[in-house]
């Protein structure tokens, strides 16, 4: 099937048109893509820059841009009994341990029992 070059309305980040040429038709169709892109190649581009300027990548880049800083709560080790922060608010008949003697723990003590 031959391509021709057509106007995409609205690009999703910036709104403006933008024209989607024939040889970017041929390579996203190459690339095995099926729907046309809705963001134009500048904004594609810039999006490109930022994922490859990250740090860290993961499935979900969300994780990675928390808006508000992670809230930390105090809590005393339940072994060696240091004083420490963790992101979860502690429960009482559960116990707590600094980043030391968590990682001392074995394994199967970290997993959560599905019954």
């Amino acid at each position: 099937m031959p391509f021709i070059e057509k106007t995409l309305v609205a690009c999703r980040d910036c709104g403006r048109s933008y024209p989607f040429t024939v040889e970017e038709q041929e390579a996203f169709a190459r690339q095995g893509y099926r729907n046309e892109p809705s963001r134009c190649p500048e904004c594609r581009e810039t999006r490109r820059a930022k994922r490859a300027a990250s740090p860290m990548r993961s499935f979900n880049d969300n994780v990675n841009q928390r808006s508000e800083p992670r809230v930390m709560h105090p809590v005393v080790c339940s072994r060696c009994g240091k004083a420490t922060e963790v992101p979860f608010l502690p429960r009482a008949d559960r116990a707590v341990y600094c980043r030391d003697c968590y990682s001392q723990e074995p394994r199967s003590s970290h997993e959560r029992s599905n019954y």
